[in-house]
């Protein structure tokens, strides 16, 4: 009976000494069980993609490091993404957020110019920039200029990654009356000569007249594929979904 006793318990001891073992081996190799960056998916991460985990109630960001390609042709590397997102730089759609563990991606935005990430409070914040016009007084013209206009916050709750509903968050200052009236001539002269092409550049500039708060403007923006005769937004490349967005959060 003793021989019997005996023996299960050698099993028990070689059992428990070869798991401890196997973790040992595991620590020595900084391969921490139930991983959160452990990417099952790496293969379909590329370069340029920012993958993503949950620690708790805090976001983290998987990517070691990175190599990033500069306006001018030349590559960077950056030693830790904290590095990386200091220098504010805008990302285009090809360059994915992705959940680490599951492959699920950040839907992207047509259209739009592009993102940029920030890290507050342990939460990643995108914001996503478009393309609109400015004006300015001193010379009385209108430039291209791209800006921050919705925002998302990528945030953990017990492991577990979610994301929030866009927030529109581009709120221009008041506009000049000269803007104003450049605008106004331009839509009573393309709505005369029922000029569709002309559309694009009419849109940008009165969305920036409806976010500051031209009731005209906002009218003639919601309007326009009626008054043109066009689907919407089919030259709109979102001016229309954010005024609305933005009606809706007041």
């Amino acid at each position: 009976m003793f021989q019997k006793y005996y023996k299960i318990l050698v099993i028990v001891l070689c059992l428990f000494h070869c798991i401890t073992d196997s973790y040992a081996q595991l620590d020595k190799l900084n391969v921490k069980r139930d991983d959160p960056c452990d990417c099952k998916l790496s293969k379909n991460l590329k370069e340029g993609d920012w993958s993503l985990g949950a620690v708790g109630d805090s976001v983290i960001v998987c990517n070691k490091g990175a190599i990033r390609t500069l306006a001018n042709g030349t590559s960077k590397r950056y030693s830790s993404w904290v590095e990386l997102l200091k220098e504010q730089s805008l990302y285009n759609d090809f360059e994915r957020i992705i959940y680490c563990t599951t492959g699920a991606m950040v839907p992207r935005e047509n259209g739009f110019a592009g993102y940029s990430l920030t890290y507050s409070k342990k939460q990643l914040v995108i914001n996503w920039h478009i393309r609109i016009d400015s004006f300015e007084v001193s010379n009385k013209r209108w430039s291209d200029k791209i800006r921050p206009v919705l925002q998302q916050r990528i945030y953990a709750r017990q492991g577990n990654l979610f994301i929030s509903e866009k927030r529109v968050i581009f709120h221009p200052h008041k506009i000049s009356e000269l803007a104003i009236k450049d605008v106004n001539q331009m839509y009573l002269t393309q709505k005369k000569q029922n000029n569709k092409y002309g559309m694009p550049p009419l849109s940008k500039r009165l969305f920036v007249l409806a976010m500051s708060g031209h009731q005209v403007s906002i009218t003639r923006l919601l309007n326009l594929n009626k008054e043109f005769d066009v689907s919407e937004d089919s030259r709109l490349p979102g001016y229309q979904a954010i005024m609305r967005q933005k009606l809706k959060q007041k």
